[in-house]
C-alpha cells in the first residue's frame, strides 16, 4: 500500500512538472512577443504600453520559481559533489534525505515570508496600474509550494531505495559510479594528452618558421 502510495504521489509530480513547464516556457514566449511588439509599435507607431515592462519582468520572476521546482524534481540544482562522488551510493542517499530536510525547512520559511510579503501587495496598485503587487509576489509561495512538493518527492523515492534495494543492488551501483569516475579520468588524460600534442605541434611550427 505503501509502495503504490509513493507510486501515485511520483506520477502527480511528473504531471505537474510537465504542466509547471508549459506554464513557464508560455510565460516567456508571451513575454518575447510583447516585447517585440513593444519594440515594433515604439519606432514605427510612436506608441508605447505601459504594462509590457511589467509583463515581461513579472513573467519572469514566476519563471524563476517556477524553474525551481523543475530543477528540485531532475535534481539539476547547482551542487558540489567532490564528497558525495567518495562516499558509497547508500551512505549518500541517506546524506540526501538529511540535506532535504533542512531545504525544506528553509523553503517553509520562504513560503511563509513570501506569503505574507504578497499579502501586504494586496491593495498597492503597480506601476502602469493594470494590476496589484499581489499578483508578482504570489511567484514566491506558489514557487515555494511546488519546490517542497517536488523535495517531498525526492525524499520518497530516496526512503524507497533505501527500504527495497538489496544490498547487491547497492554493491552494482557502486560498480557503475566507479566505472562512471573511470571514464571521467580517462577523458581527462585524452583531453591532456590533446592538449600536449596542439603545444608539441606549436613549438614545432615556430621552429621550422
Amino acid at each position: 500500500m505503501i509502495k503504490q502510495a509513493l507510486t501515485l504521489y511520483s506520477s502527480v509530480m511528473s504531471v505537474i512538472n510537465t504542466v509547471v513547464g508549459i506554464v513557464a516556457a508560455l510565460i516567456l514566449a508571451t513575454s518575447f512577443g510583447v516585447m517585440v511588439m513593444e519594440v515594433i509599435s515604439r519606432y514605427f507607431l510612436r506608441l508605447s504600453y505601459g504594462w509590457v515592462l511589467e509583463y515581461a519582468r513579472y513573467g519572469l520572476i514566476y519563471v524563476v520559481f517556477l524553474a525551481g521546482s523543475i530543477l528540485f524534481y531532475k535534481g539539476e540544482h547547482i551542487s558540489i559533489t567532490m564528497l558525495s562522488d567518495k562516499l558509497p551510493p547508500k551512505v549518500v542517499e541517506i546524506l540526501l534525505l538529511l540535506i532535504n530536510v533542512v531545504v525544506i525547512y528553509f523553503l517553509t520559511l520562504v513560503l511563509r515570508s513570501g506569503w505574507v510579503y504578497a499579502q501586504m501587495g494586496a491593495g498597492v496598485p503597480s506601476t502602469s496600474r493594470m494590476t496589484t503587487l499581489i499578483v508578482p509576489r504570489m511567484a514566491v509561495p506558489i514557487g515555494a509550494v511546488l519546490m517542497i512538493l517536488q523535495v517531498l518527492n525526492n525524499m520518497f523515492l530516496g526512503i524507497e531505495k533505501l527500504l527495497t534495494y538489496t544490498p547487491e543492488k547497492w554493491q552494482e551501483l557502486k560498480e557503475e559510479k566507479k566505472t562512471h569516475e573511470e571514464k571521467v579520468i580517462e577523458e581527462t588524460v585524452e583531453e591532456l594528452e590533446e592538449i600536449e600534442r596542439l603545444k608539441a605541434e606549436a613549438q614545432d611550427d615556430d621552429k621550422s618558421e
